[in-house]
């Protein structure tokens, strides 16, 4: 069962026993760090916090980090982390991501990802 505390103000620890997951909730979204395993439960535990919208930001792309991905629907994952199946086909040429519309990048969309990069 993950235990939730407030750290302080509206930044909140997400605790499985086994791995953490941080919250910020701002006034119009939230922001989560990391996913932890499937079976942790961080959405339901996002929710029972907030109802704003969640961005999510990955430290990287092991399964106790992005286990529970799928329930948010994208994320933002540093490149060198692109292990993902979408992520390695981008490496690989085999996607082709569209230019940011106001970044100086690329993005592409896949299933459960989003990801921003230099070609």
């Amino acid at each position: 069962m993950i235990q939730v505390r407030s750290f302080t103000g509206n930044f909140y620890i997400l605790d499985d026993g086994r791995v953490r997951q941080l919250l910020i909730v701002g006034e119009k979204e939230a922001l989560l760090v990391d996913t932890g395993f499937p079976d942790s439960h961080v959405y339901e535990a996002v929710q029972s916090i907030t109802d704003l919208p969640v961005q999510v930001i990955m430290t990287h792309a092991d399964i106790d980090h992005a286990g529970g991905l799928k329930d948010f629907g994208s994320c933002r994952l540093h490149e060198a982390d692109w292990n993902l199946e979408d992520a390695a086909a981008l490496k690989r040429g085999e996607l082709r991501g569209e230019k940011h519309p106001y970044l100086p990048c690329r993005s592409y969309k896949g299933k459960w990802t989003e990801f921003y990069y230099d070609k």
